[in-house]
């Protein structure tokens, strides 16, 4: 529920006249499937009581047009919305990434986290029409239930009954979506930041100087094929899931059209039936797949907004203008699960002007020295300063 009132206030926000127009046009939209069955049940009767049948004709011809118009014109808005909202809720994003701290962003769980937000920021930013488009279906739904009730009450029941299963299915299929989606993240970003080294040219380049390249092709395919397996699997569990509750909706439906073929009077009151259990199999699958979408990128919705809550505001900082003397003592750095520290009580002094090198073998502990310094890797003992003033605060 907080994820849907988030959409709906970032698109009001990103342009509000359009949004109450979207609005609008939804709610007019909703209420046509049902006075269609209404108006054509008017024509069936007036038909066989020999009653003037041009005013009933006009309205259900002018249902029509207006829900074409509409539609398109809704289509449009929330075109033009959607693309706002998604460059607002980018910049917002970007602006959090700014303000992490530059220890936080070397991990990868965090590389994984932002990733999993990119890969979200269209259902993020779509979020607030498939709310719209939701409730539409379900006041169309309700609708055409009350039209279908009006033919016959048992029939408007179990056109009622058969979004149950769908809104079963929808919830379980959040909580499978949930489960694998920060999985499926980091694996996309294995994939992209590999791909990226491939051809960017400076790595391009010495990828393949060293002849690692198809090395590094290896591992990328590897992890696509990890990212193609769990994707795979969820969609199986997800499918299976749906057919089970498609099925359970069709008998219901089923049910429905048989009840309304006993209550019609004469072929114009069974063709009535049939056209009112036909709008109500597609204003409750409507209803359904709404539901689902908005289920499904709930836990996205969910981890982006927690994403953005986890980064603090900015703080004011100090700005150094100039500098004396920038020291380091005693700094011993251990990364996670290794055995031995990669930088162990490394000390140095360095005075404005003067330049010094740092110089080792491979994995000697330069690169993990200056992250260090700089705040990128956290140190286990040991820190910085610049005139006597701890880095970190500056």
């Amino acid at each position: 529920m907080e994820g849907a009132w988030y959409g709906l206030v970032r698109a009001w926000r990103a342009a509000p006249w359009s949004f109450a127009l979207t609005l609008g046009l939804n709610l007019a939209l909703s209420a046509l499937p049902a006075a269609q069955i209404l108006l054509l049940q008017w024509v069936t009767t007036a038909l066989d009581s020999g009653e003037n049948v041009a005013v009933a004709l006009i309205a259900l011809g002018v249902t029509v047009g207006v829900a074409q118009v509409a539609g398109d014109l809704g289509g449009f808005v929330t075109e033009r919305i959607t693309s706002e909202v998604y460059l607002q809720e980018q910049r917002t994003m970007l602006k959090a990434v700014c303000r992490l701290t530059p220890d936080r962003l070397a991990t990868e769980e965090t590389n994984a986290e932002l990733q999993a937000c990119r890969d979200s920021l269209d259902q993020v930013a779509g979020h607030s029409f498939a709310v719209v488009t939701g409730l539409r279906s379900i006041l169309a739904a309700i609708g055409v239930c009350a039209a279908v009730m009006h033919i016959d009450a048992i029939a408007g029941i179990l056109v009622v009954l058969a979004v149950v299963p769908l809104l079963m299915v929808a919830s379980w299929a959040a909580r499978v979506l949930d489960a694998g989606w920060a999985s499926i993240g980091a694996e996309n970003r294995h994939v992209g930041y590999g791909s990226e080294q491939s051809v960017s040219q400076r790595t391009g380049t010495e990828l393949a100087t060293l002849g690692s390249g198809e090395r590094l092709v290896g591992m990328v395919t590897e992890h696509q094929r990890r990212r193609n397996k769990l994707k795979n699997s969820m969609m199986a569990r997800l499918l299976r899931g749906n057919v089970l509750g498609a099925a359970t909706t069709s008998l219901l439906l089923c049910g429905a059209l048989a009840f309304l073929v006993r209550a019609g009077s004469g072929a114009g009151g069974v063709a009535v039936g049939v056209v009112a259990v036909l709008s109500g199999v597609q204003a409750t699958a409507a209803a359904g797949d709404a539901l689902a979408r908005l289920v499904q990128t709930a836990p996205m919705i969910t981890r982006y907004r927690e994403f953005l809550a986890s980064v603090p505001e900015a703080t004011p900082q100090a700005i150094v203008h100039s500098v004396g003397i920038l020291e380091v003592e005693d700094v011993t750095v251990v990364y996670e699960g290794a055995e031995s520290a990669a930088v162990s009580g490394a000390s140095l002094k360095v005075a404005h002007g003067q330049m010094i090198a740092f110089v080792g073998m491979n994995g000697a502990g330069k690169t993990t020295l200056v992250n260090a310094i700089l705040g990128v890797v956290p140190t286990r003992t040991g820190g910085d300063a610049v005139d006597g003033v701890d880095l970190a605060t500056l």
